[in-house]
């Protein structure tokens, strides 16, 4: 006789039942550094990301930091964006408003968000090309950069048109922006 046999609550134990996840389970869930995200009631969780991408990721948010002006705007890494009760994202930098991050530290609302920035990962490729800038779009953030890393890193910036995304430009090595405020910097450089 097998264990679930025996007892029928034993095979619950060890098998996921598949069900939609509601806002208030996905809050209960404890902040243990396990990157979640929750996509329309679907818990995804991700494998940590490689050393280019976290160094890219770091570097980024130094160089986006010390450009913002600090009296309107904060950077920060890996915080959650709730976007509604059932979608919640974890960008790898975000530029948010300065007053939400004076708030909160580490769960914040969309209208919250000025840039969310995702650095594709072999994982991540569907989520940060269609289903990110998509629902980031229609909840109406700002600016979207998605960075790929094949042989060279790629910087696409998009900027918000009305519940969806433009590109506003692609760059490989010098970036140079003027909105949502000034910024320079290497692309090459922040990757090395």
């Amino acid at each position: 006789m097998s264990t679930s046999d025996e007892d029928p609550n034993v095979l619950d134990m060890f098998v996921p039942r598949p069900h939609l996840w509601t806002g208030e389970e996905y809050d209960s869930l404890p902040e243990d550094n396990v990157r979640r995200e929750l996509i329309d009631g679907v818990l995804v969780v991700s494998p940590y990301p490689n050393n280019d991408h976290q160094t890219l990721a770091a570097e980024l948010t130094v160089a986006l930091r010390r450009q913002a002006p600090r009296h309107l705007y904060r950077v920060t890494q890996n915080v959650e964006i709730k976007l509604n009760d059932k979608v919640r994202f974890v960008p790898d930098v975000v530029v948010m408003h300065a007053e939400a991050y004076t708030r909160r530290r580490s769960r914040f609302d969309v209208h919250d968000v000025m840039i969310a920035v995702e650095i594709e990962s072999p994982s991540s490729r569907s989520f940060d090309r269609v289903l990110k800038p998509s629902h980031f779009g229609a909840a109406g953030v700002p600016y979207y950069w998605r960075i790929e890393m094949d042989d060279e890193p790629t910087l696409f910036v998009y900027e918000n048109t009305g519940n969806a995304y433009r590109v506003m430009g692609t760059f490989t090595d010098k970036v140079e922006l003027e909105a949502p405020f000034p910024v320079a910097f290497d692309l090459r450089e922040l990757a090395d």
